[in-house]
């Protein structure tokens, strides 16, 4: 294609072809950043260093039910970057005056949001016309 203009059907072919690849390459970033995200990589010291928190009220967060750090085979708690940004979330939810009860409600409805979401997104997705339709 020499022309920002489609001038024939294999033009459009080209494109639609071409467009296609790159959509498969972020989605397939896009997953990976996801998996990388949930992977629980920090030991329980750093991770409370990131938030700024006590290590004993991690463990609290944990057995409440706020936060679901993976565990290695001895036991020790992993924590990723989306457990981060919930710990973040629930600093700030205190901050604001709300108790653990009231943060496990409001984090509970936030993820529920978040879930139906992206069953809205994927169900306009299935609905968007096909190319050339």
């Amino acid at each position: 294609m020499s022309s920002w203009f489609i001038t024939s059907r294999d033009d459009a072919l080209d494109l639609y072809w071409r467009l296609q690849v790159l959509y498969i390459q972020t989605v397939t970033r896009s997953q990976e950043e996801d998996r990388t995200r949930s992977r629980g990589v920090y030991a329980i010291s750093i991770a409370a260093e990131m938030v700024s928190m006590q290590i004993q009220n991690l463990r609290v967060y944990e057995r409440r039910g706020l936060v679901a750090p993976d565990r290695t085979s001895g036991g020790s708690r992993l924590y990723s970057l989306d457990d981060i940004d919930r710990l973040h979330r629930v600093r700030e939810l205190l901050a604001e005056g709300l108790n653990l009860a009231g943060i496990a409600h409001v984090i509970a409805l936030e993820d529920r949001v978040r879930h139906l979401e992206g069953r809205l997104r994927r169900r306009d997705g299935a609905d968007a016309p096909e190319p050339g339709e």
